[in-house]
């Protein structure tokens, strides 16, 4: 029966046919989705209406303090519920005449996008508040204003603007005038003129009590811009954050190479004080900080109690005068040197806890040359306490005692870098931080004691840069000749991906907060160009990338940083044209350039794949004469060589990309100048 049947099955399988139904598999890709559908702000049960938009990520609202208490709360909700959402906090207890921030970052399911919405709460108290409310121009608001906040900088487009600007207190007093006196009113339209260029000077008085602003307009064109720079956004805020992580990397260009005439294997075998773009923005960063005091103010101030002589550098001028020595320390060479110190000599300072994020005091000291040396213990209000020290050997240690001897490397310190180049680490004159926590509100002192001369033959002393109230670290780790090749191997411990684009974490390697890449002129036409091959820092294979590779190297890169930390930012670099000496007469420079268009093409191409941005130095230089600078010829020309950085060159660069990288950042502008150093001694004698 069982047989029958089944052959009856198979006759009318084979008479009707057999249909088989497929289930088809489909794979849905991860998103890029990384916004969010609401934000809501709470003071009490009261709704603050900040105006939401899903691309829009900054935002202000101004609360006075007797329409509100002095608490906020925030809720948010996403766009994508796959993608992750990070709070710095989900309550604010506000400070009054403040900036109170709330960011909340939000990161696709992919991991490649990532965006930041920053909500400012300003704080208020009506009667005393002499700042403004709020500064626009052509009726457009100035992204990212906040009235404790004082320089800007604006690009406009037109012949014409209208500034409009109102202070918080309805009492207030408002004067705007330009560098040359000329006085400018709200809501009146001006004319450029001849100018492409003027800073509008705000001075906003109540009581007797003045704030004064700065903002700088610039006359630009919009393709230039847009051909220049790709996705930038304002970070002037992660930078003045305490403990954010920065590397730069890259080839030659990231470390300084051309400098002086000096030919650099890596970024810290130079002077740490020498005005390449990496170490001014480095500088930038660290200077970025509100409580930022120089070494030679508190001088000025008072607060450095000590009877011997104290011997600094003070002014800045033409940095050719005596270049070398010139370029010794960080900040523009602008230093205290403290010399002739006994063990029994105590040196206090003053400091004022004025962070309410970090209750610390951030010292920044240089490790001494060879005939300078010292150690010291530090007392915290009376008693003594351990510290925190970092310097470029890239590590962090708590100690009872600081020691800047010089070319030294951290006891115990057996990273790969320190055990290849602790002799080479910015000649012995490295950056070196000192940061003491748990400071109490207000004034608090530091006692610096039990100095001890560490080296024979040498001067018991040592070099005083200034203080601030956090420390964002910035490591430099730009390697010359090297292609993308260089970086890609991320399994391997020792290798350049670990070591050099990555930040130490305790024994581990970490990705940074932010990474800013300069790489691809090795890739694009240096046939000698330094690939890693697998083994180690050193590299072993050479020769050109091809773009397709060079693409493929980028996005390996840039992935496997971003599965170890999503949430870091990148800023992209293109490489500049390679040239020969005399090169605006050279016939296959436009040759050279389209091609080096190619890699542009392709690292632009990986940025938007990464949310990242992008800076195209081919474009940004365009403009600029490409003949070799010297010593004797004016600053016009961006290059020292056949593609290295002038000067001049570095200069460029580093004012475009922090213009757009902290466009509200509180740095020196005016000193990111690779001739602006401080080089006169003199003697300072305490006053009796």
């Amino acid at each position: 029966m069982k047989l029958k049947v089944f052959l009856s099955v198979l006759l009318i399988i084979m008479f009707t046919g057999c249909q088989v139904t497929v289930q088809e598999t489909v794979i849905v890709p991860k998103s890029s989705d990384a916004l969010l559908s609401k934000i809501e702000i709470f003071n009490g049960e009261k709704l603050l209406d900040i105006n939401f938009s899903s691309t829009k990520y900054k935002y202000m609202y101004v609360l006075q303090e007797e329409e509100g208490n002095s608490e906020v709360s925030l809720k948010y909700e996403k766009t994508n519920p796959f993608s992750k959402v990070y709070l710095n906090k989900e309550k604010l207890e506000l400070k009054k005449d403040s900036s109170n921030y709330f960011d909340i970052t939000v990161i696709s399911e992919d991991s490649k996008v990532t965006n930041v919405y920053k909500v400012n709460i300003f704080y208020y108290d009506l009667k005393t508040s002499s700042m403004l409310k709020d500064f626009s121009v052509n009726e457009q608001n100035i992204e990212g204003f906040a009235p404790d906040y004082y320089n800007y900088k604006i690009n406009l487009t037109g012949e014409s603007f209208i500034p409009n600007f109102f202070s918080v207190s309805e009492d207030a007093t408002i004067a705007c005038v330009d560098s040359d006196g000329n006085q400018y009113f709200s809501n009146n339209s001006y004319n450029w003129g001849n100018k492409t260029s003027l800073t509008l000077t705000v001075t906003v008085t109540l009581n007797g009590k003045k704030s004064v602003y700065s903002f700088e307009l610039n006359k630009i064109q919009t393709d230039i811009i847009s051909d220049i720079f790709h996705n930038f956004s304002d970070m002037s805020a992660q930078f003045a954050a305490d403990g954010y992580t920065t590397v730069i990397a890259g080839d030659s260009l990231s470390v300084g190479f051309g400098f002086l005439g000096s030919r650099l294997t890596d970024a810290w075998d130079s002077y740490s004080g020498i005005l390449s773009w990496s170490h001014m923005v480095r500088d930038a960063i660290h200077r970025n900080d509100a409580g930022f005091v120089y070494a030679d103010e508190l001088l000025d101030k008072g607060k450095i109690k000590k009877g011997d002589s104290i011997k600094f550098t003070r002014w800045w001028s033409d940095g050719r005068t005596n270049p070398t020595s010139s370029y010794y320390m960080p900040f523009n060479n602008r230093n205290v040197y403290f010399y002739n110190i006994s063990t029994t000599d105590e040196i206090s300072f003053k400091i004022n806890n004025t962070n309410a994020t970090t209750d610390k005091a951030v010292f920044y000291f240089a490790r001494n040359p060879g005939d300078t040396a010292c150690s010291f213990k530090v007392k915290l209000n009376g008693t003594d306490v351990n510290v925190k020290v970092s310097d470029q050997t890239c590590r962090s240690l708590e100690v009872d005692t600081v020691d800047l001897t010089g070319n030294k490397a951290f006891p115990g310190d057996d990273s790969y870098l320190a055990r290849t180049y602790k002799k080479n680490f910015y000649s012995g004159r490295e950056l070196v931080v000192v940061e003491i926590s748990d400071l109490k509100e207000g004034e608090n002192k530091v006692t610096l004691n039990s100095f001890a001369n560490t080296k024979s033959k040498a001067t018991c002393g040592f070099f005083l840069l200034g203080c601030g109230t956090k420390y964002s670290p910035v490591y430099l780790n730009g390697r010359s000749g090297a292609t993308s090749d260089f970086y890609i191997d991320t399994d391997v411990g020792y290798g350049a991906f670990n070591q050099r684009l990555c930040v130490p974490k305790g024994s581990e390697r970490i990705a940074p907060d932010c990474l800013i890449w300069i790489i691809g002129a090795n890739d694009s036409v240096n046939g000698g160009g330094t690939g890693n091959n697998g083994k180690d820092d050193k590299g072993k294979s050479k020769g050109t990338v091809a773009v397709e590779q060079y693409k493929k190297n980028l996005d390996t890169v840039l992935a496997t940083l971003r599965k170890k930390n999503p949430k870091m930012q990148i800023i992209l670099l293109s490489s500049p044209v390679w040239g020969t000496k005399a090169s605006n007469d050279d016939p296959n420079y436009e040759t050279r350039r389209n091609l080096l268009l190619q890699y542009a093409e392709a690292m632009k191409s990986v940025a938007d794949d990464y949310g990242a941005m992008f800076l195209n130095n081919i474009h940004l230089l365009d403009t600029l004469p490409v003949n070799e600078a010297s010593d004797t010829e004016a600053a016009v020309y961006w290059r020292a060589d056949e593609i290295h950085f002038s000067r001049f060159g570095h200069t460029v660069l580093a004012k475009n990309l922090l213009s757009k990288l902290m466009p509200l950042g509180i740095y020196p502008k005016d000193m990111i100048d690779a001739e602006k150093i401080y080089c006169e001694g003199t003697v300072y004698q305490e006053k009796k």
